[in-house]
């Protein structure tokens, strides 16, 4: 039981501290996104958010699992494991670079013909080859729930970006220059500063049997975060060369403007990670902990997230100006897939926590076909609403996959309670654009703090009884 309780004060402690953490970040990364979206525009984002899923999918094929699987590990990995997973990591980050330069460069200038875009891919690709120099300090970090030091070298990567970006590209009126520069530095500033904090360095050493050992462990972890990645890739490939630069800048910086909430989201899923696998044996303590998190994040995530979505009509164009037109209707239906993801995320880190990597892989890999089939299908009707629409059918077709693996496996899914709320939090944020849309803002104000009432009362009405024989005792 004290175990138990220190991991969850851990866990807290923690948690503190990635909310800094991403509160800091979000001013940063939302001031910056939206210098750069006013003065460039959505053809030119577009063109920017290519590189950064180079950068994205680069860096995920850098980890390897590697992070995921040293966080999860019973005793602290040893100096021949941290050599392996340098040299696995390094390895892979150097010919990750060599393929876009050989492949993805002459593919991009023939598909997208736009100027600057393979200086672009290749900035890209080199930043993600220092994530193998970062990746193992920081899966030591949160081993230790030492998040202090993820938060600082995560916050670097983000304020070395957004200030090269900005100052340059608006110095040289030139946004891809800027983004160059900031895709450099956001590698390479995050990378030796967690080397630095981290006390380990980098080694190419070519040990064959111990990177072959750490490739069969780290290889379904790997399969799980590669199709978020394969996910991420489709809208570039899909809707950018057939819907165009504009549709698919601004279906991404829609997501981007909700995603700035997915603070919560994440905090939850990175926390519940490692207070999982801490609890791993303790069944009880493991599934009451799992249904507390999901019943929190729904409580705290669903008026955050979709009364955001609500006042979209209103805010967006004072805040990006009248050339984002029409984000605002993707903004309301990327809601409902990115609320039914932050749950998601809490399932795949329960199940990987007890080592059921396969489940979650199987429901990764659905979730990436079911989202590149419908983006293909549908992106000649739908247009911006292409990314949100896919990425619904995707959740919905795959996410069953998860809440089934842990109800067999892992414990009892107390769903009534998310039921209700995502629903009626749904219907409410759906009232509330419309009323927006129609400039009723004081009105969409008014629907959602009827809402928020409601859950408080919810939340709170075992306490009543106790509360009112308080009242009755003083009386």
């Amino acid at each position: 039981m004290q175990k138990t309780n220190n991991i969850q004060h851990k866990a807290v402690r923690g948690g503190k501290a990635l909310v800094l953490r991403h509160v800091f970040g979000f001013i940063v990364n939302f001031l910056g996104g939206v210098i750069l979206a006013r003065y460039f525009g959505p053809e030119i984002i577009g063109t920017y958010y290519i590189s950064f899923t180079i950068f994205m999918f680069g860096r995920a094929l850098v980890d390897f699992g590697v992070l995921t699987h040293f966080i999860r590990l019973h005793e602290e990995p040893d100096t021949a494991a941290i050599k392996a997973a340098f040299g696995l990591q390094q390895i892979i980050g150097l010919c990750y670079v060599f393929i876009c330069a050989v492949i993805v460069v002459p593919l991009a200038a023939k598909y997208y013909a736009v100027q600057g875009i393979s200086w672009l891919i290749m900035s890209a690709a080199v930043a993600s080859y220092f994530y193998s120099w970062q990746s193992v300090p920081l899966s030591l970090f949160e081993r230790k729930v030492d998040y202090k030091k993820v938060g600082i070298v995560e916050v670097s990567e983000i304020i070395s970006f957004n200030i090269a970006a900005v100052t340059i590209g608006l110095l040289k009126d030139d946004g891809k220059i800027g983004f160059c520069a900031g895709n450099i530095l956001r590698g390479l500033v995050p990378a030796v500063i967690a080397l630095y904090l981290g006390g380990v360095w980098p080694s190419l050493s070519f040990n064959y049997k111990r990177i072959k050992s750490l490739v069969k462990k780290t290889y379904p972890l790997f399969g799980i975060n590669i199709n978020i990645y394969m996910v991420m890739i489709a809208p570039p490939v899909i809707l950018g060369t057939l819907g165009g630069l504009k549709s698919y800048g601004m279906s991404m910086v829609a997501y981007v403007f909700l995603q700035y909430t997915m603070v919560i989201a994440t905090i939850f899923q990175r926390v519940g990670l490692t207070s999982f696998a801490r609890l791993q044996k303790k069944k009880k303590e493991f599934d009451n902990f799992v249904n507390m998190s999901l019943n929190i994040l729904s409580v705290i995530y669903i008026p955050i997230l979709m009364g955001l979505a609500s006042f979209s009509p209103f805010i967006l164009p004072l805040i990006y100006g009248p050339k984002w037109s029409g984000m605002e209707k993707i903004v309301v239906v990327a809601a409902i897939p990115l609320y039914l993801t932050a749950l998601m995320g809490i399932f795949t880190s329960a199940l990987v926590a007890r080592g059921f990597y396969q489940l979650a892989m199987r429901q990764s890999t659905l979730n990436t076909v079911i989202y590149w089939v419908t983006m293909f299908v549908t992106v000649k009707y739908l247009d911006i609403l292409t990314m949100p629409v896919a990425h619904l059918c995707g959740i919905l077709g795959a996410g069953w996959i998860l809440i089934y693996g842990y109800n067999r496996y892992c414990g009892k899914y107390i769903y009534k309670n998310n039921l209700f709320l995502s629903l009626s939090g749904i219907i409410v944020m759906l009232t509330g654009w419309y009323l927006a849309k129609n400039e009723s803002v004081y009105l969409t104000a008014a629907v959602w703090s009827l809402f928020i009432i409601i859950i408080i009362y919810r939340q709170n009405r075992s306490k009543l009884p106790q509360l009112k024989r308080l009242l009755g005792t003083r009386e």
